[in-house]
């Protein structure tokens, strides 16, 4: 139990607790563990859960144009999406995430088969993927999160926190359902996936992961973003 009187409130009805933890989110800039924020209170698991509730709803009902949500383990501020047009202008820069089109379908690929080699990426694409993996890992959506018990051992890649944080998600489970190609069963076990995609639907597959892109919040260089597993 924390020492700090948690039923002090501040002058806007903001108690105590709910302050610092606004204060915690806003200068972290990212995700904020939910073990480090209960740590930063000094409260219980339970006690901390309740002022997380109490500042979503604060935030809620001023209909203002901050909002808190969760994003796997974490929590983290983010501006309404309402208000991104309004801003779009004053932020207008290159953007962050401008993926090219290789860049996009080796991202859904790899989201969607995640943990993958990149030999099974190449299987899928049919094309080299040295580069573009290059790219994905230096934006900081990618990242090499083990090695294959196959011969030789590769490398696979998953997706990161900040992949979530750009498509605007809190796990994969929120991404677009798979459409599955139709194919024969010897063609679906050519590609060692659960799926098949043909050239058709892995572009349908990265246009539907861009365009979520392209509905979150401003965004901010991913390659600065911590890289842990998504």
């Amino acid at each position: 139990m924390s020492d700090i009187n948690e039923f002090a409130f501040t002058d806007n009805g903001m108690s105590r607790n709910e302050a610092l933890l606004e204060a915690l989110l806003f200068a972290s800039g990212e995700p904020v563990d939910f073990a480090d924020i209960a740590s930063v209170l000094r409260l219980s698991n339970k006690e901390t859960e309740e002022v997380i509730a109490n500042l979503t709803a604060n935030y809620e009902s001023r209909n203002g144009g901050i909002a808190l949500r969760r994003i796997k383990k974490g929590y983290q501020l983010y501006s309404k999406p309402e208000y991104h047009d309004d801003m779009r202008d004053y932020f207008a820069k290159p953007r962050a995430q401008g993926l090219s089109r290789a860049a996009m379908e080796t991202l859904s690929i790899i989201a969607y088969n995640q943990p993958i080699t990149r030999n099974g990426i190449e299987i899928v694409r049919g094309v080299n993927s040295d580069s573009v993996l290059l790219t994905l890992i230096d934006r900081g959506y990618i990242y090499e999160s083990g090695r294959s018990e196959t011969p030789g051992r590769p490398i696979l890649y998953s997706t990161t926190e900040a992949f979530l944080r750009a498509m605007g998600i809190e796990d994969l489970e929120q991404l677009p359902p798979l459409e599955a190609a139709d194919t024969t069963t010897e063609e679906a076990e050519q590609t060692i996936f659960d799926y098949a995609p043909n050239e058709e639907l892995i572009e349908k597959h990265a246009n539907e992961l861009e365009k979520m892109m392209d509905e979150v919040d401003i965004p901010s260089e991913a390659s600065e973003e911590t890289t842990e597993e998504a």
